[in-house]
């Protein structure tokens, strides 16, 4: 459920107005190596989606991500 802000200019707007007008500079945070490639990619694959289909790209997101994870940890660390 999504809250209603006021401001200044008396206009209500909702706090998932809000953050979906704003721009987030993810090249930034990867080119300063805060997040990897990878994950600005599938930040960005989310990102100001609609809720049925954010949960859908986590799903299927995760399942990739956990297959990666159990093949990785059954090699070994090197």
């Amino acid at each position: 459920m999504s809250r209603s802000t006021r401001y200044d200019e008396g206009t209500d707007v909702s706090t998932e107005q809000v953050l979906k007008s704003h721009e987030v500079p993810w090249e930034s945070f990867t080119s300063l190596r805060l997040i990897s490639d990878r994950d600005a990619q599938l930040i960005r694959k989310y990102d100001k989606r609609k809720r049925d289909t954010q949960a859908e790209l986590l799903e299927q997101v995760g399942i990739t991500l956990w297959q990666q994870s159990a093949l990785t940890s059954s090699m070994g660390p090197f």
